[in-house]
């Protein structure tokens, strides 16, 4: 799964692609500024880019973007991927945040 951040005439979309794929996590930013990317990430409640090949997503977010579309086995898997995301020291301190590598594609 990755997020997509897309630069749209009006504001930023930010959407959650592939939520099954538990095995991957990243995020994708497509047309966008860093400044402006960074800026979609606050306004859309998403989390915050600690740098420009970092970016920490809200867990709670990641789940809510995912409900309904994916297969009921889910919670499961996504907590096994966060748990080793916690074994990579890739989960925030309060363990709300996953961090994630992010892709530039202009």
């Amino acid at each position: 799964m990755y997020l997509l951040v897309t630069a749209t005439e009006e504001t930023p979309s930010i959407s959650l692609v592939e939520p099954d794929d538990c095995h991957r996590f990243h995020v994708t930013i497509r047309g966008l500024s860093q400044d402006a990317a960074e800026q979609a990430f606050v306004d859309e409640g998403i989390g915050q880019f600690s740098d420009s090949t970092t970016a920490w997503s809200k867990i709670a977010t990641i789940r809510n973007l995912a409900q309904g579309r994916v297969q009921t086995d889910w919670p499961q898997r996504f907590s096994d991927m966060l748990q080793y995301a916690e074994r990579k020291g890739w989960l925030s301190e309060d363990r709300e945040s996953v961090s994630g590598h992010c892709e530039w594609i202009q």
